[in-house]
């Protein structure tokens, strides 16, 4: 992991929210060093993760139910005062035990988290979204596509299945770099990309 963040080039300005992926450290290490190398621990006191569930079907966000995430490099505290706050909304869900254990999306971000700081639900984050000091990891391969994923949209104007699944996450990428709210949102509506 720190000879991936060595490789990745360093950033003008500390990210206070970064997109990287979940797949397994040989497939997505370097990939998510480029996203880590962009954050800077001083003044962060709180970091949120959002990631899919792969293999438990929820019709609502949920909220750990560890009081650590413990990982190679130590434990990492969770913020049980904010999982409170956001279950007392009414709209999380608490995420049980063995599901949250044999999720991944998550997980894989904790190392370059502990490494990084060294040692309707928009509008219920966005308080937090827009304290400074706050970090935000959100976890996402971009789009899964395939009968598995219930998702097989194909475009034959941009090439092979591969350059219009490639095209159809750069739309994303621009609008997100961008920060274009309004526009993510059409084009969500728009591609039902599995994001």
């Amino acid at each position: 992991m720190s000879g991936w963040l060595e490789q990745a080039n360093a950033c003008t300005g500390a990210a206070r929210a970064v997109i990287a992926p979940h797949a397994g450290f040989s497939y997505s290490g370097p990939t998510a060093a480029w996203a880590y190398k962009h954050v800077s621990p001083t003044g962060i006191r709180r970091v949120f993760v959002l990631g899919p569930s792969h293999h438990h079907s929820m019709s609502r966000c949920a909220v750990s139910s560890c009081a650590t995430y413990e990982t190679p490099f130590g434990g990492i505290p969770v913020d049980r005062a904010t999982s409170a706050a956001l279950l007392e909304t009414g709209a999380f869900d608490v995420m049980d035990l063995s599901v949250e254990e044999a999720e991944h999306s998550i997980e894989m971000h904790l190392p370059y988290i502990l490494h990084a700081a060294e040692a309707r639900y928009g509008a219920l984050l966005a308080p937090h979204l827009l304290c400074a000091e706050n970090l935000w990891v959100v976890s996402s391969d971009f789009c899964h596509w395939g009968r598995r994923f219930r998702y097989t949209r194909y475009d034959a104007a941009e090439g092979a299945i591969c350059q219009s699944i490639e095209a159809l996450d750069r739309r994303a990428m621009g609008l997100i770099e961008a920060q274009d709210a309004r526009g993510f949102a059409a084009y969500l509506r728009a591609t039902s990309n599995t994001i």
